[in-house]
């Protein structure tokens, strides 16, 4: 199972030029999108492969063919989206030097990443620890990584002000939270844009509900 979960992770962090190479992985990513959707609707534990396979148009071998299994599926959803959004946050990040500017290009990336794909926000949020073994640890080996880099933000914008002794890792949780449960209300034919939720949320991160010394732009 470990030596499956392997093979998918690095199929999943590597793709080849080849064409073929390409449409295989856009096969795959509609696949997670459409798996994604039916397991955000239901529920994990009630999605089913058969039901997953039925609301996708999919016979059940055919969805065999891509996972192994219900784990492995999840697996793949959780790996894709934060090896996705990591490698993306850090190649933004390669050219920022301003602690309150990684800030917002974080909190901007995440909400790109996600508002466009709300099934794998619900995923990842609600089923954090439905994984289990050499697949959670792998999971957790990409959130960690997502974590720090986090974490080194908060540590660096507090050095550059007085602030009261806070607990770098408790505002990095917190930041998270307001980021991860955006799916439990934003409407995307309703709510404002992802750049400018991203600029409310770093406001209100960083300058706190008084808004006093907003300097910041939305983020690219």
């Amino acid at each position: 199972m470990f030596d499956r979960m392997r093979s998918l992770a690095l199929k999943l962090k590597t793709a080849g030029p080849a064409a073929e190479t390409r449409r295989s992985d856009r096969r795959q990513a509609e696949i997670l999108a459409g798996c994604s959707r039916v397991i955000a609707e239901h529920g994990y534990g009630r999605a089913s492969i058969r039901r997953i396979a039925a609301e996708m148009g999919m016979s059940i071998s055919a969805l065999y063919y891509w996972f192994s299994s219900k784990e492995e599926l999840l697996f793949a959803i959780q790996y894709h989206a934060f090896r996705e959004l990591v490698d993306g946050l850090e190649k933004k990040l390669a050219a920022a030097t301003e602690p309150e500017q990684k800030l917002r290009i974080l909190v901007g990336n995440h909400l790109e990443y996600f508002l466009n794909r709300l099934d794998a926000l619900t995923i990842c949020s609600h089923e954090t620890n439905t994984l289990k073994g050499k697949a959670w640890e792998r999971v957790w080996e990409v959130r960690r990584r997502y974590y720090n880099i986090a974490l080194g933000i908060v540590r660096e914008i507090q050095a550059g002000h007085k602030t009261p002794a806070l607990q770098a890792s408790l505002a990095t949780l917190n930041l998270f939270g307001m980021l991860n449960w955006v799916h439990m209300w934003f409407n995307p034919k309703k709510d404002r844009s992802h750049r400018q939720l991203a600029q409310e949320i770093s406001d209100l991160f960083l300058h706190g509900i008084s808004g006093a010394a907003r300097t910041g732009g939305a983020p690219s």
